[in-house]
């Protein structure tokens, strides 16, 4: 019997912490090993292969995404003592662009590429600039957060109702479950005629993807709540809203948070495929547009990045569980 509970193989054995890292990290290893392998292998045959880039092109990509470009030119006064290389790194954090400012008279004497000395005091333009990833990641993010905050806020509201009062529950269980089964990407271009193809679309899309099933998933927790609690609590003298946010809202919201988990990769599809269509800026974006030059080295780089992304955001959400709800854990 000592053998085997200390067997591996064991249903729940315990595993230590490190251990458990060591494992999880094995098929990332395995996956590294196998594509440097295959993109070798490609490479043999030809050098500038693009479909399997190797670390070097790897390399590149980074540096062009991570590489600031200009975004724009603003307005700023000399202070004493400044150059145009100083100007330029207050304005957009490089010196490189110090040839960019722009004043009258010229800063760059379009003769002899000399830069003149700056007035303190006078006005000039400096250039503003950006990193692609940087942008690309808080454009998604910010849309990801609107549509999976809306989502669980309709989740929770009609969830709640719809579990906790029977004649609500019929009302809304029949649609909610139909809108459930509907691809979303199946109604996106009725959502861009309808919403146009602003901010609200991509937003829009996230919710009615996700929002349908965790609305479902709340509702069936909610019937699962002991009903020996809820005639305890009338037992007190507790009204029927006080029951349901103070007695079955706080044993539902773990679970909400996991749903809320559960959720990330399919809202993670529906926002690739809205910023596709139509955006300026997102992570969906920028490998659209990167497909069309066959760039695989930038391609694999914001799919990796964006798994990187998905797994904060897991760990996030599992830690605030823990810490908030550790007793949904000790059952475990």
């Amino acid at each position: 019997m000592a053998k085997l509970n200390n067997s591996p193989f064991r249903v729940r054995s315990n595993v230590k912490p490190t251990v458990r890292v060591l494992l999880g990290l094995v098929p990332f290893l395995l996956v590294i090993i196998g594509y440097t392998w295959i993109s070798h292998e490609r490479h043999k045959e030809n050098p500038k292969d693009k479909l399997a880039p190797n670390w070097s092109q790897f390399v590149s990509g980074a540096e062009s995404v991570w590489e600031r470009r200009v975004s724009g030119f603003t307005e700023t006064e000399v202070r004493e003592g400044e150059t145009a290389e100083d100007v330029s790194l207050r304005i957009s954090g490089s010196i490189d662009f110090a040839d960019r400012i722009k004043a009258d008279p010229p800063v760059e004497d379009w003769e002899t590429g000399e830069i003149r000395d700056l007035i303190p005091g006078e006005t000039v333009r400096a250039a503003e600039t950006q990193r692609r990833i940087i942008v690309d990641t808080l454009s998604s993010l910010q849309r990801l957060g609107l549509g999976l905050g809306g989502a669980v806020l309709l989740a929770v509201t009609i969830g709640l109702l719809g579990g906790s009062y029977t004649y609500i529950g019929a009302f809304v269980r029949l649609i909610v479950t139909g809108l459930a089964k509907i691809p979303p990407l199946a109604i996106l271009p009725i959502i861009f005629i309808l919403a146009g193809a602003g901010e609200s679309s991509k937003i829009a899309i996230i919710i009615i993807g996700v929002a349908p099933t965790m609305t479902l998933d709340v509702m069936q927790r909610v019937l699962e709540v002991p009903r020996q609690l809820i005639v305890k609590a009338y037992t007190l003298g507790a009204d029927s809203f006080e029951i349901v946010v103070d007695v079955i809202r706080p044993i539902v919201w773990p679970h909400v948070i996991n749903s809320l988990r559960l959720a990330l990769g399919p809202a993670w599809v529906f926002l690739i495929a809205a910023e596709a269509i139509s955006a300026q800026s997102g992570l969906g974006y920028r490998i659209f547009v990167v497909q069309r030059q066959l760039g695989m080295n930038v391609i694999l780089m914001y799919v990796v990045w964006i798994m990187m992304l998905g797994i904060l955001l897991d760990y996030l959400l599992a830690s605030w569980l823990r810490w908030r709800y550790p007793w949904t854990e000790a059952k475990k």
